[in-house]
């Protein structure tokens, strides 16, 4: 850029609960180059939702390539995780515990010349996946004696599944899966990879090698502690928890081995769901006469956190600009928000 070219920022809000119910606190604060700031608290039928904020950074381009947009991934992976680490920071000073989503529009782009804003008007930048599916069913192992008894030649794993169920945070969740998933197989995480898929392949959920293998390049920086690497975020694992959860179950009460690198299947009276996904791309399979719903996490249309099913629908809290809207399946860019954005 020359001196009189403009500036474009990206911009990405978030909404961060502290403390139940959430506490109305303001802060703003420097992350490299990204300046966060709180604007607003929210709320849903008069009950406090959190604080909504937003984090800019100046881009060192315009995101436009040969006459179309371009979404500045690493900016905004800077922007998200600026917003996470110091919600973080702030948990940290009050001692309580925090939950962050998106609202929408969640992702907006600002320039110093408006009229470079009309040109992008209406551009559709992606497709919109609503997030992930998993199943959700009653394993009825208090009802059957023989699942009963497969679960009690295997307590650990009964702990380490339910404490993974009792973790709030998508982080706490995915290491407490990865350690039932070790445990299970009585290795260390490279070595459980391809033998938890081989598992897997024989289930019924489409589980895809390349699926695993996401799953175990994010372990190794989320589990140990004791070298150097930059810490994992919520929204480094947020896609994988809801197939890891069904993973988890099918490891627990299928596996026929315990505590063995054998990847085979129980054939004796073996479990299966009364639903679940059939694969990552929504298909699903259910059991007729059985009691089962389908729980959807629904991710902002980056898969970073979850939506927030709440606000106006233009949002007008936002900041002038051009904000990225999902209209049926697609994500296309509308001049959005009310105003002035205060930079410093």
């Amino acid at each position: 850029m020359t001196d009189a070219d403009p500036t474009w920022y990206l911009m990405r809000t978030l909404v961060i609960s502290i403390g139940k119910p959430p506490a109305e606190i303001h802060w703003h604060a420097d992350w490299g180059p990204v300046h966060v700031t709180t604007v607003t608290p929210l709320t849903k039928d008069g009950e406090p939702l959190g604080i909504l904020a937003i984090a800019y950074l100046p881009l060192d381009a315009p995101p436009i390539r040969d006459d179309a947009f371009e979404m500045p991934e690493d900016a905004r992976a800077l922007a998200e995780d600026a917003l996470e680490m110091l919600a973080r920071m702030v948990t940290l000073k009050h001692g309580e515990t925090f939950s962050l989503s998106s609202p929408s529009p969640c992702l907006g782009f600002h320039c110093t010349d408006p009229s470079a804003l009309e040109v992008l008007e209406g551009t559709v930048v992606g497709q919109y996946d609503a997030g992930t599916t998993m199943g959700v069913s009653m394993t009825e192992i208090m009802d059957n004696p023989d699942l009963m008894a497969v679960v009690r030649s295997r307590l650990d794993g009964v702990v380490l599944l339910t404490e993974a169920l009792n973790a709030l945070s998508p982080v706490g969740q995915f290491t407490l899966f990865w350690r039932l998933l070790e445990r299970a197989f009585h290795r260390g995480y490279r070595q459980t990879g391809p033998l938890l898929f081989d598992f897997l392949a024989t289930g019924p959920h489409g589980f895809e090698r390349a699926e695993v293998d996401e799953w175990v390049d994010r372990r190794n920086d989320a589990v140990h502690a004791d070298r150097h690497q930059s810490p994992v975020l919520d929204r480094h694992v947020q896609p994988f928890i809801g197939r890891m959860r069904e993973a988890a179950f099918d490891v627990l009460l299928n596996k026929e081995t315990w505590l063995s690198a054998n990847s085979d299947r129980r054939v004796d009276h073996p479990w299966r769901p009364a639903v679940g996904s059939a694969g990552r791309g929504g298909d699903i399979f259910g059991t007729p006469g059985k009691e089962w719903r389908m729980q959807v996490r629904l991710l902002d249309p980056f898969k970073s956190f979850p939506q927030l099913l709440a606000g106006h629908k233009e949002h007008p809290l936002v900041p002038p600009g051009l904000w990225v809207r999902h209209e049926g399946s697609d994500l296309v860019l509308r001049r959005l928000g009310e105003g002035t954005l205060e930079l410093p």
